[in-house]
C-alpha cells in the first residue's frame, strides 16, 4: 500500500514517470476500477480504514520491476529526505540532502537519511582535499561566485549557523574554516573540532556529489603522489556519454583550475564559464570549456600554488599549505575549437567527462612535459578508467 502511494504520489509530480499507468492497469485488472485511488483517499481521511488488499499478478510485479528498475537510476536527482527534485546542480552522482531548511534540519539535527548520503570510509586524503577546497573557497575574494553551494549547517542547539540566504556571514564563516588546517589532528583524535566546525566538516563531506576515490596504483606519467578518479556525472549523463562514445571517436585533455574554483567544480561539474561571473581568464577562442592537450599549459592555470587549506604534502603524513590542482578529462572529439593550438575549447558542457585530478606540491611539478596524444599516455589513462571506473 505504501509503496502504491508513493507510485501515485509521483505520478501527480514527475512528468518522466511513464510506469504508473501500466502499474495502476494492472492493479485495476485484479480489483474494481477506480479502488486504487478510493483506498488511498479513505486512508487519509481514516486511520482506520482497511488496508489496501493486493492481489498479486504476473502483470502487476513485471509493473512494479520496471518501474524500480527506472526509478532507481533517478535516486540521485532527489532529496533523501524529502524525495523531492533538488533544486540546485543537476549533476549528482550520488544520494545527497537538498537545500529545503526543514531537510537540513532533519538531517544535522536528527540524524534522518545519514545512511543514504554520508560517505562511508572516506580516504583520509579525499577528506583532506574536500576540506582545503571548501576553505580556498571560502578564503578566497572571489566567494560570491564561486563558493557555490554555499555551506549549511545547524549549530549545536539546531539553529542555523549558516546558510546561502538567511545567515551568510563569511566572516563567521571564515573563522570557523581556519580549524580546518588542522583536519588531520582532529580525525586522528590529536585535536577535537568545535562543534560549528565539525558540522561544516560534516556539510562538506555529505555535500560532495561526485565519486572520488584515492588509486591504488598511479598514472607514471603525472609524477603525483596524490591521484584521485574524479567522476561528475549522473548515471543518465555517463551513459549518453557512453552511447556516443560508440559512433564518435574520443580524446583526452587536461583542464587547470585555481584550488578555490574546485569547490565548485566537484559539486556542479565542468561548465561553460564564459561570459558569467565564474570566467577569470579571457574567452579568446570562443565560448566553452577551456582544455589543453599540454600539461605545462594547464598548469599554468592552475595558479601553481599559494596559500589555501590542508592538503597533503609528498610525504602523505604531513600537511601542506601551497598546492594546485589539474584534471585530466575525455571528451567527445567533435566541435572542438582547436584553433588556439595548445587550447582547445569544447563548447558543450555534456561533451566532456572528468576522470581523474591530480594534486602537486610547489616542489614537486614534474610531468608537465605530458602531451595528450602520444599513445604510451592513452594507454594508462584507459588503463586506470577501466580499473577504477565505478560499476
Amino acid at each position: 500500500e505504501r509503496l502504491l502511494s508513493t507510485i501515485a504520489k509521483e505520478s501527480a509530480q514527475q512528468e518522466s514517470s511513464i510506469w504508473v499507468p501500466a502499474i495502476l492497469e494492472s492493479y485495476e485488472k485484479v480489483t474494481s476500477p477506480g479502488a486504487f485511488e478510493k483506498t488511498i483517499d479513505a486512508n487519509a481521511a481514516n486511520a482506520t480504514a482497511e488496508p489496501l488488499k493486493i492481489i498479486p499478478t504476473a502483470d502487476f510485479v513485471s509493473a512494479i520491476l520496471a518501474y524500480l528498475d527506472a526509478r532507481i537510476e533517478s535516486l540521485t536527482e532527489t532529496c533523501v529526505i524529502c524525495d523531492e527534485k533538488h533544486q540546485v546542480s543537476a549533476h549528482l552522482t550520488k544520494s545527497a540532502v537538498c537545500t529545503r531548511a526543514t531537510c537540513i534540519f532533519k538531517f544535522q539535527a536528527l540524524n534522518v537519511g545519514k545512511n543514504a548520503a554520508k560517505s562511508i570510509g572516506i580516504h583520509l586524503l579525499v577528506l583532506e582535499a574536500l576540506v582545503s577546497f571548501t576553505y580556498a573557497a571560502i578564503r578566497s575574494d572571489r566567494f560570491e561566485n564561486i563558493l557555490t553551494p554555499f555551506p549549511e549547517f545547524l549549530d549545536e542547539k539546531g539553529e542555523i549557523a549558516s546558510h546561502p540566504t538567511t545567515c551568510r556571514d563569511i566572516v563567521k564563516l571564515r573563522m570557523l574554516a581556519d580549524e580546518l588546517k588542522e583536519i588531520r589532528k582532529a580525525v586522528t583524535g590529536a585535536l577535537k573540532l568545535s562543534p560549528k566546525t565539525n558540522a561544516l566538516v560534516n556539510w562538506i563531506v555529505t555535500s560532495n556529489t561526485s565519486f572520488i576515490k584515492k588509486l591504488e596504483t598511479p598514472i607514471e606519467f603525472m609524477h603525483s603522489a596524490h591521484q584521485f578518479m574524479f567522476i561528475q556525472s549522473t548515471q543518465k549523463n555517463a551513459a549518453a556519454f557512453e552511447e556516443l562514445k560508440k559512433t564518435k571517436k574520443t580524446t583526452w585533455a587536461f583542464h587547470g583550475s585555481r584550488k578555490e574554483n574546485w569547490h565548485s567544480i566537484i559539486r556542479n561539474g565542468l561548465v561553460n564559464a564564459s561570459g558569467t561571473a565564474l570566467q577569470v581568464n579571457g574567452a579568446a577562442y570562443g565560448k566553452g570549456i577551456y582544455l589543453s592537450p599540454h600539461a605545462a599549459v594547464s598548469f599554468g592555470y592552475s595558479g601553481m600554488g599559494g596559500t589555501g587549506g590542508p592538503v597533503p604534502a609528498k610525504d602523505s603524513d604531513e600537511i601542506s599549505k601551497d598546492y594546485f590542482c589539474i584534471a585530466v578529462c575525455e571528451l567527445i572529439d567533435e566541435h572542438i575549437n582547436k584553433s588556439g593550438g595548445s587550447i582547445w575549447v569544447q563548447p558543450y558542457e555534456t561533451h566532456v567527462m572528468t576522470r581523474f585530478f591530480f594534486v602537486f606540491n610547489p616542489t614537486n611539478i614534474c610531468g608537465q612535459e605530458a602531451v595528450l596524444g602520444e599513445e604510451k599516455y592513452y594507454s594508462q589513462l584507459n588503463k586506470a578508467l577501466k580499473d577504477n571506473l565505478p560499476q
